[in-house]
């Protein structure tokens, strides 16, 4: 079931404009193969995680690590620190709330250096929404008025995510929730030469009714699932959330 919010005034965010065309969206991030899985490493843990998390094979990132270049495991630690922003404990207790819990979908925030400028995009949302409802794996309920993120979608992709994420948590925060749980999507578009677009990096976030992230989602050229994709459209960047959620919480086609 799926249910949509009355409308709200809107807010006085800053003003989003579209990002450059050139490749700054990656953070020269190391290879995955996957979409980056970000959790926060446990207190107990002295030593730093040098790489993201994958999406739920996390036992196979040793072998992943394996692999890196001295250069590839620099720049990782670099641009993740210690301690990613999603608590573990808090991400083991969304997935196994799923199909018993209430999500709210916001309006898909899309960053675009072409023609048709940045954005809300309701249709997203209803898209994403359709999803979550027809798998049971939650009530849906769909709010309308759009969220603003900070900046402009410029600079390095892992830091325009991390910034979405904690300005996302204290939007829920501030207003508060009608549902247990609030999922945003956002989407990096570029202009490419001779017309058209592509997406150049793909982010969804879930946080709790006290703002917390409980559950991420960072895509870009680096990851397998983003390259066969060949995404260019918001409808498309959601079908790519949906793909990668939909492995990472064991849900069937």
């Amino acid at each position: 079931m799926m249910t949509r919010s009355p409308a709200r005034p809107m807010l006085s965010p800053d003003r989003i404009t579209a990002h450059t065309s050139h490749d700054p969206h990656t953070g020269r991030t190391a290879p995955t193969g996957r979409a980056d899985r970000i959790r926060r490493t446990p207190p107990s843990r002295r030593a730093c995680d040098p790489l993201p998390r994958a999406t739920r094979t996390t036992r196979t990132a040793r072998a992943v690590r394996a692999t890196l270049s001295v250069f590839g495991l620099v720049v990782a630690l670099a641009a993740t620190g210690c301690q990613g922003p999603v608590d573990e404990q808090l991400n083991r207790d969304f997935q196994a709330a799923l199909r018993h819990t209430s999500i709210t979908v916001y309006p898909a925030v899309v960053r675009r250096n072409t023609p048709e400028g940045s954005g809300p995009d309701v249709a997203c949302a209803e898209q994403l929404g359709a999803w979550l409802g027809a798998k049971g794996l939650a009530e849906v309920r769909l709010e309308t008025t759009p969220i603003a993120l900070p900046g402009d979608g410029h600079g390095i992709q892992r830091h325009v995510f991390l910034a979405s994420a904690e300005a996302f948590g204290a939007h829920v925060r501030e207003h508060g929730l009608g549902t247990t749980y609030a999922m945003l999507c956002e989407y990096l578009i570029t202009a490419v030469p001779g017309g058209g677009s592509q997406a150049g990096g793909v982010h969804a976030y879930v946080v709790d009714a006290q703002g917390r992230l409980v559950d991420a989602l960072l895509l870009n050229s680096h990851h397998e699932l983003f390259q066969q994709s060949a995404a260019s459209t918001p409808a498309d960047c959601t079908a790519l959330v949906i793909a990668a959620f939909s492995n990472d919480w064991h849900v069937t086609p």
